[in-house]
C-alpha cells in the first residue's frame, strides 16, 4: 500500500475517534450560598420522576455534572439536599454545555449561559412571577369591593390576564420548537369556535364539552416523542381518556385509538402508552373493561404493532385474550347443554325465561360457601319475576356425586341445579371459568348483560337491570 495514503488513512482514522471520545456534555452548576456538597439530577418519565445522577461538590458551592453518554431531550430537574427544592430546565441536545448560577438554596437563577431555550423559559418565569401576586392582589379586591369600584379593578385584572396570553402566544409563535413554546403552548386554553345561536342550556354544555373534547390535543403535538420526557403530557393523556372519555369499552377503546394512532410506532411515547394501557385495563377490577383487554391485543399486539413484545409473552396474552373473548358483555353466551341430577339433559335456551342467573360453582370452594346465602336469597325474592337461576356446578365424573351432596347441604334445592360430567359443553372455556364462583346475568336470548359481579350484589343489580328495561 502507498504509504502516503496509509497515513491517510490513518489521520483519518484518529480523527473519528478523537471525535467520538470528545462528545460529552457539561453542566457547571453554582451557588452563592450552599451548605451541602450534593445535588440530585432527575428528568421526567411520563408520570414518574426518576433520578438521572447525583452530583458532588468539586469545591465549595460548586458542582459539574458531567459524562459521556447522550442525554434525552425533555425536561430534567435539579434538587436540592435534604430540603429538595428544584428547579426544571430543558435540554435540547444530546451534549449540553450549560452555566447555571443560582443565588441561594431556594434555586433562584441568577444566570443560565449556553441555552436560549432555558433563558426564555427563566425569562417567562420570572414575567409571571410578578403578574402573578398583582393579580391575586386584584382578586381580592374586586371581592371585597364596591359595584362600581369593582369593574375597574376587573378591567385591571383583565389587562394583565390579557398581557399574559399575549406574552404565551409570543413565545408559542416565535419559538414554536423549543421547550419553552411546547411548555407554554400545553397549558394554554384551548381555543374552539363560538357556539350556534338558539341552543338551550343543555344543548349548550354539550356542545362545550364535544368542542372541548375534540379540540383537547390542540395545543399538545402526540407525535413529538419528547413530550414523554415532561411532566405534562401523561396527565394530558390520562385527563382525556378518564375525565373526558366515557367510561364505557367502545368509547375507551375510540379514545385510545385517537390517542396512539397520533403517536410515532416506533417512539418511546408509543411503546410506553399503548404498554400502560393494556396493563391497566387487563388489571382493572371494573366490570366489562376486559373488552379494551381484548381490543389492545386484537389491534396491535396481535398484528405486530408492538413488536418489543417477548414471544412467550405475547403468546399469553392472546391466549387470555382468547379466553375472555367469548364472555365480553354484549356478547351472545353459548348456548351449552347440561344435564340434572337424573341425567336429563337440556340447553339454557330451553329455560325461556326474561332473565338466566348462572352460577357456576364447586363444593370444595370456600368463596362459594361464602356467596351461597347470598345466592339463595336472592333466588327467593326473584323466582317469579321471570328471573331463573341455573347453578352448574364444576365438577367432572367422579366428583359429581359430590355436586348433589352439597346442593342438599348447602339449601340449594330451589335452583335449577346442572352438571356436565364430561365436559361435552366445555362450558369452562365458553364462560371462562378459572376460578368460582362466577355469576352471569343473560337475557332471554342468552346476550351477556352482566357478569362478575359478587353474590351480595345480585339482588340490587338486578333490580336496576329490570328498571332499566
Amino acid at each position: 500500500m502507498n504509504s502516503r495514503l496509509l497515513i491517510t488513512i490513518l489521520t483519518v482514522f484518529i480523527c473519528v475517534c478523537n471525535t467520538a471520545i470528545a462528545q460529552s456534555f457539561k453542566v457547571d452548576i453554582s451557588f452563592e450560598n450552599y451548605e451541602s456538597d450534593t445535588i440530585i439530577i432527575g428528568y421526567y418519565y411520563a408520570n414518574r420522576q426518576l433520578v438521572k445522577d447525583t452530583v458532588y461538590a468539586e469545591q465549595p458551592n460548586k458542582f459539574s455534572w458531567k459524562g459521556t453518554d447522550p442525554l434525552h431531550a425533555g425536561t430534567y430537574l435539579l434538587l436540592t439536599t435534604p430540603d429538595k427544592n428544584f428547579i426544571q430546565f430543558f435540554v435540547n441536545e444530546p451534549y449540553p454545555k450549560y452555566d447555571i448560577k443560582f443565588e441561594d438554596e431556594q434555586l433562584k437563577i441568577l444566570a443560565f449561559d449556553g441555552s436560549e431555550d432555558n433563558k426564555r423559559f427563566n425569562e417567562y418565569i420570572d414575567f409571571l412571577n410578578d403578574k402573578r401576586p398583582k393579580a391575586e392582589r386584584l382578586r381580592q379586591s374586586i371581592e371585597n369591593s364596591n359595584d362600581r369600584k369593582r369593574v375597574s379593578l376587573q378591567q385591571e385584572l383583565d389587562n394583565i390576564d390579557k398581557a399574559v396570553a399575549e406574552k404565551q402566544q409570543f413565545y408559542v409563535d416565535t419559538y414554536p420548537d423549543s421547550f419553552t413554546g411546547k411548555t407554554i403552548k400545553a397549558s394554554m386554553n384551548i381555543d374552539y369556535p363560538d357556539p350556534p345561536p338558539g341552543l338551550s342550556d343543555k344543548e349548550l354544555e354539550y356542545y362545550k364539552f364535544e368542542k372541548y373534547r375534540k379540540h383537547y390535543f390542540d395545543n399538545t403535538d402526540l407525535s413529538d416523542s419528547t413530550l414523554i420526557y415532561t411532566p405534562f403530557l401523561y396527565n394530558r393523556v390520562d385527563y382525556f381518556i378518564n375525565k373526558l372519555t366515557i367510561q364505557r369499552p367502545d368509547s375507551i377503546n375510540a379514545s385510545i385509538d385517537h390517542v396512539l394512532n397520533q403517536m410515532h410506532p416506533e417512539s418511546q411515547m408509543y411503546r410506553y402508552f399503548l404498554s400502560h394501557f393494556y396493563n391497566t385495563y387487563v388489571k382493572s377490577k371494573i366490570v366489562g373493561m376486559d373488552a379494551v383487554t381484548v381490543h389492545l391485543v386484537d389491534n396491535y399486539y396481535s398484528v405486530n404493532k408492538a413488536p418489543w413484545t417477548d414471544p412467550e409473552l405475547l403468546i399469553k396474552m392472546e391466549d387470555n385474550a382468547r379466553k375472555l373473548r367469548p364472555t365480553l358483555i354484549g356478547n351472545t353466551a353459548k348456548d351449552i347443554q347440561v344435564e340434572t341430577e337424573d341425567g336429563t339433559p337440556f340447553k339454557l335456551s330451553d329455560l325461556n325465561s326474561e332473565y338466566l342467573v348462572l352460577l357456576f360453582w364447586a363444593p370444595d370452594c370456600g368463596h362459594c360457601k361464602k356467596a351461597m346465602p347470598h345466592v339463595i336469597e336472592f333466588e327467593k325474592e326473584y323466582r317469579d319475576k321471570n328471573v331463573k337461576l341455573v347453578a352448574i356446578c364444576t365438577k367432572y365424573q367422579d366428583k359429581v356425586p359430590g355436586c348433589w351432596e352439597a346442593v342438599k347441604e348447602k339449601g340449594m334445592e330451589s335452583f335449577i341445579n346442572a352438571v356436565d360430567p364430561y365436559g361435552k359443553s366445555r362450558f369452562k372455556s365458553w364462560y371462562d371459568v378459572r376460578t368460582t364462583p362466577k355469576i352471569f346475568i343473560l337475557d332471554k336470548d342468552l346476550k351477556i348483560i352482566l357478569k362478575g359481579i359478587g353474590a351480595e350484589q345480585l339482588s340490587d343489580v338486578m333490580s336496576e337491570i329490570m328498571a332499566e328495561n
